[in-house]
Formats: C-alpha cells, sequence, structure tokens
C-alpha cells in the first residue's frame, strides 16, 4: 500500500488553494515536496504557466516529468484503445486515463488504467488485452470484482477491469449495466456520465480512507461541481449516507493516522473500517447499519425458508 501522504496544517491548504487560484506565487521547496506528495505540483505548475506567472525550476521540472510520463505511455494507451475498439464489448473508461480527455486538474499523474465493463463481457475483453497485457490472477482474493492485467513490453500502464461496482464486497447487481447504458464518448474514449464518475470517485475515496490526497480531494470537488446539488444530496441519501460524508474525507487530509492503522490487514481495510466510517457520517445510524446489514440478513432470511446451506 501507497503511505499516505504528509499531514497538512490549515496553514499548509489555504497556501495551496491561494497559489490554485493565483492569489500567491508557488512556493518554495518545502511546498513543492508537500505538493508532489499530494499529486498537485504539476498541476499548480500547468495552472501559473497559464496566467503567465513565473513558475520555479523546481516546479517546472515537474510538470516536464508528468508530461514526459504520459507521452512514454501514449503508444501503449493508443494500442489499447485499438484492442478495446476491436473487441465488440460494452466498456469504459475513469480516473487517470479519463482525466486525460476530460480533465479536472489540467495535468495530473497517472497510474494504472481503470477500465469498467460488465461481468457478462469480461471474458471477450480480457481476450482482446491478450497477449500484450496478461492476467495477474490473484490467489489470495478469489472474490475480487477486479482483474489485474500487466503489460509485458513493459512500457505501459497495468490494466484494472472492473466488472462490478463493489462497496467494500458488498456487490450492486446491475449496477454496471445502468452505467454503461449510460457512458458517454469523448475524443474516442467511452466515459462515464457525470453521476457515475462523480460515484466512481467517491468509492474510491471511501475505499482510502487511511491514504491523504489533495489531488483526489480536488477532482472529487470537480466532479461534484458538475452535478446539482440536489444531484449529490440525492445520491448520498441512496447509499444512506448523509452530506457529512464529505466533511469527514476532507478532514482526513489534516488528521494524524496512528501507525496501527497502516497495517496491511484485509479486515481493517475493509468492510469493518468502511462501516464506522458511515456510521459516523450517516444521518440515521440505524439506516446505515440496516443497509450494511441488508446483504446478510437476506441470506439469513432464504436460509431459513428453505434455502440451506448453499444458499450463503
Amino acid at each position: 500500500m501507497k503511505p499516505p501522504a504528509a499531514r497538512l496544517s490549515l496553514h499548509q491548504r489555504a497556501d495551496l488553494e491561494a497559489m490554485r487560484e493565483g492569489r500567491c506565487p508557488l512556493g518554495d521547496e518545502a511546498m513543492f515536496r508537500l505538493a508532489v506528495d499530494h499529486g498537485v505540483a504539476a498541476a499548480l505548475a500547468a495552472w501559473a504557466i497559464e496566467r503567465g506567472d513565473p513558475v520555479p525550476p523546481l516546479w517546472r521540472d515537474r510538470l516536464r516529468q508528468v508530461r514526459a510520463q504520459q507521452l512514454r505511455h501514449k503508444s501503449a494507451l493508443d494500442d489499447l484503445l485499438n484492442r478495446l475498439q476491436l473487441s465488440g464489448t460494452q466498456w469504459m473508461v475513469a480516473r487517470g486515463w479519463a482525466r486525460t480527455v476530460d480533465p479536472i486538474l489540467p495535468v495530473r499523474p497517472m497510474g494504472d488504467v481503470d477500465l469498467y465493463t460488465s461481468h457478462d463481457q469480461l471474458s471477450k475483453l480480457s481476450e482482446a488485452l491478450m497477449p500484450r497485457w496478461q492476467w495477474k490472477y490473484n490467489l489470495y482474493d478469489p472474490w475480487t470484482t477486479t482483474r489485474v492485467f500487466v503489460d509485458q513490453e513493459g512500457d505501459g500502464p497495468a490494466v484494472d477491469i472492473h466488472f462490478d461496482f463493489s462497496f467494500f464486497g458488498q456487490r450492486c447487481p446491475g449496477a454496471m449495466e445502468r452505467a454503461l447504458e449510460r457512458r458517454r464518448r469523448v475524443e474516442g474514449l467511452w466515459l462515464p456520465d457525470l453521476e457515475t464518475d462523480w460515484i466512481i470517485a467517491l468509492i474510491e475515496s471511501l475505499q482510502s480512507l487511511r491514504q491523504r490526497s489533495l489531488r483526489r480531494q480536488w477532482e472529487l470537488e470537480g466532479l461534484g461541481h458538475r452535478l446539482a446539488p440536489r444531484e449529490r444530496r440525492n445520491i448520498l441519501m441512496r447509499f444512506g449516507l448523509s452530506s457529512e460524508l464529505l466533511y469527514q474525507l476532507e478532514k482526513r487530509l489534516y488528521r494524524v493516522v496512528p501507525q496501527a492503522e497502516l497495517r496491511n490487514d484485509r479486515l481493517e481495510q475493509g468492510y469493518a473500517g468502511a462501516a464506522a466510517s458511515w456510521l459516523k457520517a450517516s444521518d440515521s445510524r440505524f439506516a446505515t447499519a440496516a443497509w450494511l446489514l441488508r446483504p446478510l440478513s437476506k441470506a439469513l432470511w432464504v436460509r431459513c425458508v428453505g434455502g440451506g446451506p448453499k444458499a450463503l
């Protein structure tokens, strides 16, 4: 797991926001290191150049590095796009690759490619990626809703194929199919509709509660601003959450994370930790607990009326 970025003080956050809006020049080396740690240094440099503000060499070099990374991946991404178009499947991309054609920040570091498809099209799409991208089977997580494919030529990013929307192990049947029906096309790439785009960013933030990332927070805010306030509230209510959740995510940037929370413990990282956070953020703790326990209660009911052990 990537270690969390350095904790921000309120003063540091105010300085980064001022740099973002052009109210102060880009900071010294210490502020630069903090911006790199939070994934926003290149974006801040790009905004400053657009405004015609002076850009110190450190910041300019970081912008060159991130753009060079994107150029290194271009050939592999072109090959990947060609394979996707010839696969005859429905798919869409979000996060890093999507932000290159539908940006929130002017430039951002790119990691793996996040590709979304339905379960019934998974095999066909997987075959389209091979032999260049090979499936890295996870023996320790057979129930995962993601398949990871690694580039065998070494110059392209890994591809994560997500075939279901999963909230800490709680799957959402039919959600992927509905999202694929509403997808939009931007510069040759299929992207989620605006609502689903924000939901994916929200899930990413919830599933990475131990991580601090101002870049992730700015992108979540930017995607949220594309929706009307009522649309955002309806999404949160659908999951038994409240607007307080967004404030809780914001607080992660400043909170001291105990070392014990950084252990690579699946239980701590998964359902139990998420449930506790959701209960704290919900308007109705009873309603949120009922939503979280619903799959278990349904399985027990099926078993009691005669479904037998196999029903579980």
